[in-house]
């Protein structure tokens, strides 16, 4: 339940549910916007000192004193059913945070701590990892937006190895903080499986560090690096592992400031990999990098999703990325300079059967006209591309056509399995349609 935007219900009726053991109440969100202050946070702690049915509270970006984190602490001393906890905001620090956890322990049901943009130092930090050591049932920490020193990199390193999903992004983790993740990485008693390091200065020097740790690592599974400056030679570096890392299936080094070059040496690599999902947008490919992407995806069997949104690539590089990529499942091509040609193009791929597997195309921004996307649809219209679910054709020229959206409805009489999207409210769009949603 989320108390927001529509909500007639309030603290009163929320207690209430509580204190009966509600079975259909198991979440509860609170919106930032909405009143919740020290009276009915500690009107909900008291209700949940019995209660065995909810098990996620969200209330983040609401003020919480030390003493209200003390109030809560005590009461996850006896819940046994939450397992997944936010609360406090920027302001609640190292002393709200160090209340809040000393409820934790060997008893606690918490798996999920979420701890982003809590205003957290090093000496927060420490007490966090001597909580998360002593609460097995913790494996999934968020302490993004958090300004976290090598110092306490050094004490995550040593005491979490329980964790398998660790959330480090906006950190401010350089190249040192990095080398105490590669050591964590490296360590056979590591159980971790999605690490988040978006939005740190990691740099060349920072990828190369964890590098080292991935040659270690068959447990890793996702690793999320968007924006972190590492460029040519760190996707290099990540690359010459790929092979050694047999656990990581998901790749994310958007914005990342890659070139061709980065490109090539990534290409070389895939192969020998397991990656299943490469996430490749906002960097500088252009169309040379789309080439050597594109000789490596004939023999990368396994890799399903590819985004390579927002890099330059023309009808050209498309052409050389997709005429052997017959394996594909999900291609995303948002903001790409595409044009009447790239249409052209891949109507060209879809009706040669080049892309028989693709479930989902992104088309988006790409400036194509009404003339050559009536062609796209048309080839879809007529069974080509047959495994297609989601077609996204966003923000171009042709959806303001005024025929564009009868014939849109022809496709879908023709195809009724098909979602066809190119505005915010339609469904499988991913843009953002005013929900109400925490």
């Amino acid at each position: 339940m989320a108390w927001g935007s529509g909500a007639t219900s309030g603290v009163s009726d929320w207690v209430g549910k509580l204190k009966r053991n509600d079975p259909s109440f198991t979440s509860l969100h609170v919106f930032q916007f909405r009143s919740f202050g020290p009276q009915e946070q500690q009107e909900i702690c008291a209700a949940l000192q019995g209660n065995t049915t909810l098990t996620e509270l969200y209330c983040s970006g609401h003020d919480m004193s030390t003493e209200t984190a003390q109030i809560f602490g005590k009461m996850l001393q006896s819940n046994s059913s939450l397992t997944s906890l936010c609360v406090g905001n920027a302001s609640f620090g190292d002393q709200g945070v160090a209340a809040l956890i000393a409820g934790l322990g060997p008893q606690s049901a918490i798996a999920k701590l979420d701890l982003e943009n809590k205003g957290i130092g090093d000496s927060g930090l420490m007490d966090v990892c001597a909580a998360a050591s002593h609460a097995p049932s913790i494996t999934h920490l968020i302490l993004s937006r958090n300004n976290i020193t090598l110092a306490g990199m050094e004490g995550l390193g040593r005491q979490l190895t329980n964790l398998s999903q660790l959330d480090l992004r906006d950190c401010q983790v350089g190249p040192q903080g990095c080398a105490v993740l590669a050591d964590l990485l490296a360590a056979k008693s590591s159980n971790l499986k999605e690490l988040w390091l978006s939005g740190n200065p990691l740099g060349a020097e920072g990828a190369a560090a964890l590098a080292t740790g991935l040659s270690c690592n068959q447990r890793l599974q996702i690793l999320h690096m968007a924006m972190t400056q590492i460029g040519n030679p760190g996707i290099a570096s990540l690359a010459s592992v790929l092979a050694d890392a047999t656990g990581l299936n998901h790749l994310d080094v958007s914005e990342c400031g890659i070139g061709p070059d980065g490109a090539k040496a990534l290409g070389a690599e895939l192969p020998a990999s397991k990656l299943q999902t490469l996430i490749l947008a906002g960097n500088a490919l252009a169309d040379h990098g789309a080439d050597f992407l594109g000789r490596a995806l004939a023999q990368c069997r396994g890799l399903a999703v590819l985004d390579v949104s927002s890099n330059g690539i023309t009808q050209v590089g498309l052409l050389a990325l997709c005429a052997r990529a017959s394996h594909l499942q999900k291609l995303r091509l948002f903001d790409s300079r595409l044009g009447d040609k790239g249409a052209s193009a891949l109507c060209m791929l879809l009706t040669s059967g080049r892309l028989p597997a693709l479930r989902e195309l992104d088309l988006s921004a790409n400036a194509i006209g009404a003339v050559a996307l009536q062609e796209v649809l048309a080839g879809v219209q007529a069974g080509h591309g047959p495994q297609l679910m989601v077609l996204l054709l966003g923000a171009n020229p042709a959806v303001e056509d005024d025929s564009f959206e009868s014939r849109v409805q022809a496709l879908r009489a023709a195809r009724p399995g098909l979602d066809v999207a190119w505005k915010a409210s339609d469904p499988g769009s991913g843009l953002p349609a005013g929900s109400d949603a925490v």
